[in-house]
């Protein structure tokens, strides 16, 4: 089964949504409008203010989504212990802390490491009030091992990294894949081989947008897409939006309200 429209609602206008054989286009008039920090995007390792938290402090901005080591399931991200492997310590190969990011891991002490396997970071952050069509998202990173993918919104960005732990990676940017509403990205850090050894991750991220302007009626980014699938797969369909919150969702089939089918996202 596949619904065949839904409806956006603002407190003044409404937009019909179409999907499968018919197809509808809904533009706006562009607005002057002036590009700002986006709030809720953070360095690894510090607080709410951008200051350096202490080691073995839980990272209030990132969670461990993904753990294969049992001792260390998540979802905190720890801020790592000074010391071993992070240098100046004698021999410490890590890029040394601060002044704007400290590493996090699975747990504070990286002396003697976590399981192989995927580690999966998350960052949240809320783009309510922005136009997602602007955001121009900044980071580097560095990581033990790999960053073996970089995630928006759970959808692969195409950027990855070496693992070159010693120094940061160059300045990347994304610019598309954003959403109306909690965005999310994930890195994807692969602590290599078999046995236990340290894992750790660095970011310094930034971001900007345009301020949706006032009472400006909702309007479709991104029409969501027919999809083929085997029975008893699962179905995922999207839209993407611009307009000034609230808004609110509605996916209909055959014409009737589907219950319950009120956000961005709706899943068969």
């Amino acid at each position: 089964m596949q619904p065949n429209s839904a409806v956006l609602f603002s407190t003044a206008r409404a937009l019909a949504l179409c999907l499968s054989l018919s197809f509808c286009w809904f533009g706006f008039v562009p607005v002057s409008a002036r590009a700002v920090t986006i709030p809720g995007l953070y360095n690894t390792g510090v607080d709410g203010s951008g200051a350096l938290l202490a080691a073995g402090a839980v990272d209030p901005h990132y969670r461990l989504i993904q753990s294969p080591d049992i001792g260390a399931p998540g979802p905190n991200a720890i801020v790592i212990n000074e010391g071993w492997p992070i240098a100046p310590a004698a021999s410490g190969p890590w890029l040394a802390n601060g002044p704007s990011s400290k590493w996090i891991g699975p747990m504070a002490s990286q002396t003697s490491g976590n399981a192989a396997g995927n580690y999966i970071f998350r960052q949240s952050f809320d783009l309510s009030g922005f136009d997602p069509n602007t955001v121009v998202v900044t980071a580097r990173w560095s990581s033990d091992n790999g960053i073996t993918e970089v995630r928006l919104n759970g959808v692969a960005t195409g950027l990855s990294y070496d693992g070159s732990f010693a120094t940061f990676s160059a300045y990347f940017t994304i610019t598309n894949g954003f959403e109306n509403g909690t965005n999310t990205l994930d890195f994807v850090v692969n602590n290599a081989g078999t046995s236990v050894s340290p894992t750790g991750l660095r970011v310094e991220v930034s971001g900007t947008a345009e301020l949706t302007p006032p009472n400006t009626p909702p309007a479709i980014l991104n029409q969501p897409q027919s999809l083929r699938v085997f029975p008893g797969d699962a179905a995922a369909f999207s839209v993407n939006i611009r307009g000034t919150a609230p808004l609110v969702y509605q996916w209909r089939w055959n014409g009737q309200n589907i219950p319950g089918a009120i956000a961005r996202l709706y899943l068969i």
